[in-house]
């Protein structure tokens, strides 16, 4: 965060918002020590999905490949009003962004636009395709906090290379539109990030992508490592360097996730992610709902989170985190970088 985004962040935080966040944290400390499920509080960050659809075919990506076991669709608006008004007291952070593209929805910034006018602090993730100047000014007026730009090659032929029916050149006009848009009309924000998730690709490139994104003005450069499927016996897309992988070698030759530093899970103890139809899951690596926990507007968000299926679950990955598939590919925890 620049001092800027740290401030309005802070500006967003209440009483009531810091005190949940104290119980959050003093439930887990507790939970951690003594196995248990039972979280104190409510959510502070939840992920709210759009749409499943997107304009790109990214070949690690369920809505690139059209691989969802889920339904899909795109979120009812109706809904998001409904959301945003019960959790506006205790949640700090509202992600639009799960599966698919955000900006595919037609109605995406007057979503954001809900939640920024209820003091919540908003964040989406983007390819980057849909700023043109009627969009970049939306997202503008909106109120958007944050907006993640992924740009994962300097050349066309790098960034296509996983960005599949991507356009490099169309990415980098969108940037420089709303910067200029966000510089001409005096906004603070969104605070843009260039995020580069690294590939055997593109890791010889991050210096060139880091001067470049230093070059349009972004507010920030960011590296994330990316998430790979059948990765036992390697994968083409893997960097060669250790450092830009989240996978290691075993002993017997095999790839593996590199060793968690802890066997607990802080992010699915505080925040929950839901599906463009109201199925509230655990955490961003159940793509496909597998471990739904409630079914929201059915159910309230409280009602979910203090529901049995979720105690039991959360006790699962205290007591054994390893035992629950979408775990073990999972980079919470992770000791990456070094």
């Amino acid at each position: 965060m620049s001092w800027q985004d740290t401030q309005r962040f802070l500006g967003k935080l209440s009483y009531k918002k810091l005190a949940n966040m104290s119980k959050l944290l003093l439930s887990y400390k507790l939970a951690t020590w003594q196995g248990h499920g039972s979280r104190w509080g409510l959510p502070m960050t939840l992920s709210v999905e759009p749409t499943t659809s997107c304009n790109l075919g990214c070949p690690e990506c369920p809505s690139g490949l059209q691989s969802f076991s889920r339904p899909t669709g795109t979120i009812d608006v109706d809904h998001v009003k409904r959301l945003v008004d019960e959790v506006k007291d205790h949640l700090v952070y509202l992600y639009f962004y799960f599966q698919g593209e955000p900006y595919v929805h037609p109605q995406f910034t007057e979503m954001v636009g809900l939640a920024a006018q209820a003091g919540l602090y908003t964040v989406t993730s983007s390819n980057g395709h849909f700023l043109t100047a009627r969009r970049a000014q939306e997202t503008l007026d909106s109120g958007l906090d944050r907006l993640i730009i992924s740009i994962d090659g300097s050349t066309q032929m790098s960034y296509g290379r996983y960005r599949k029916g991507g356009e490099l050149d169309k990415v980098l006009r969108g940037i420089e539109t709303l910067l200029n848009a966000r510089e001409k009309g005096g906004y603070k924000n969104p605070h843009v990030i260039w995020q580069t998730v690294v590939f055997s690709s593109n890791e010889d490139e991050i210096d060139t992508l880091r001067s470049m994104a230093k070059s349009y003005g972004v507010d920030a450069f960011s590296l994330k490592t990316a998430q790979l499927y059948d990765f036992e016996n390697g994968h083409d897309l893997m960097p060669s360097s250790p450092t830009y992988s989240r996978y290691q070698k075993n002993k017997e030759g095999k790839y593996e996730l590199k060793q968690r530093g802890d066997r607990h899970c802080w992010k699915a103890w505080h925040s929950a992610v839901m599906t463009w139809d109201g199925k509230v899951v655990p955490c961003c690596f159940d793509k496909d709902a597998e471990f739904a926990l409630g079914d929201y507007p059915k159910e309230s968000v409280q009602s979910i989170w203090t529901n049995d299926l979720s105690s039991s679950f959360m006790e699962q990955v205290q007591r054994s985190r390893q035992s629950i598939p979408m775990c073990n590919n999972c980079s919470e925890g992770v000791k990456i970088w070094r």
